[in-house]
């Protein structure tokens, strides 16, 4: 009897290590570009964290994804917050939960998009290293004609559940400006005429990482866009950007792609007002930080999120 009982559980437990291996695979972060559903799991830290989404619900409201998550208040100065640029309204559009946990503000008119990425503040007196697991289904397209994007800044999504490495993400093919140097200029000044190029938000050090092309190869920080990263595309010229090749579809065939985008013209950040960033007349907010912005050039890091010059202040 107690043979059977003993071989009845290893049968089980083998089964089980089976599925949890089946399961790993299947949902792994980085490696389930052939998975149609699966899961992300963010570890979001204090001050601003920037995500984007590899997987996405049916319903994408923020309401769905994010549930429960995050810590509400009276208001949105006071809770953790979520925003984004909608680059076809041309808006700032934010989402935070009151003290009843009903989800508040503009962005949840909108569904969470696998193209752009979002800044997610935790407040310094929230606890740290919260957890949030989204669940849902993968872009599974073969290639994506990402659209034509106005000169300026843009938030983009990495989008794939897989990593794509720069060298096939088809920013070439976009005809993105090259470098002839070995660092594409002074990176405290992107916006006084340096090189157009990709950048990655660390949390760590609350600053950016750059990657930019020299015409054959890219070079700098990092090579390739990560599952769950929000990105920043710095543009000097209008970019139709046709060729976004899902990871394992290096040898698409460029003939056969709709080279005439019938999405809409992809609206840049306004930086130079970037006051803007919130419509919400109630509240006096801090701002994520902007790359490379003129006021912080020289010192090659942001101001501090709590500066005057970076808050707005309405009347009520």
């Amino acid at each position: 009897m107690n043979y059977r009982i003993r071989h009845i559980l290893t049968v089980v437990i083998s089964m089980v290590m089976v599925l949890c291996i089946a399961i790993n695979t299947i949902y792994s972060e980085t490696e389930s570009t052939s998975s149609p559903v699966g899961f992300h799991k963010f570890m979001f830290r204090n001050g601003w964290n920037f995500i984007s989404f590899p997987f996405m619900p049916t319903d994408a409201s923020i309401q769905t994804v994010f549930a429960e998550s995050l810590i509400g208040g009276e208001s949105e100065a006071v809770a953790d917050r979520i925003i984004t640029f909608d680059p076809v309204e041309g808006r700032w559009e934010s989402a935070w939960r009151d003290t009843l946990g009903i989800w508040q503000g503009l962005l949840i008119e909108d569904s969470l998009r696998f193209e752009l990425s979002y800044w997610v503040f935790i407040r310094e007196d929230h606890p740290d290293s919260q957890i949030v697991e989204i669940f849902g289904s993968a872009r599974n397209d073969e290639v994506i004609n990402r659209g034509i994007f106005e000169p300026g800044l843009h938030f983009i999504g990495s989008i794939w559940s897989g990593i794509l490495s720069l060298d096939n993400a088809g920013l070439d093919n976009a005809g993105i400006e090259s470098s002839s140097g070995l660092f594409p200029s002074d990176p405290g000044a992107i916006r006084e005429g340096g090189v157009e190029s990709v950048l990655a938000y660390d949390n760590i050090s609350g600053w950016y990482q750059v990657a930019w092309y020299d015409g054959g190869n890219w070079h700098g920080d990092f090579n390739s866009f990560k599952p769950g990263r929000g990105y920043y595309l710095w543009l000097k010229e209008r970019r139709s950007w046709f060729l976004f090749r899902r990871p394992d579809q290096t040898n698409v065939d460029t003939q056969q792609i709709n080279m005439n985008n019938d999405s809409p013209v992809r609206k840049s950040i306004p930086v130079d007002n970037y006051d803007a960033i919130a419509k919400d007349p109630r509240t006096t907010l801090p701002l994520p930080p902007i790359p490379y912005s003129k006021g912080n050039a020289k010192k090659n890091k942001p101001e501090k999120f709590d500066s005057p010059s970076l808050k707005r202040s309405i009347k009520r």
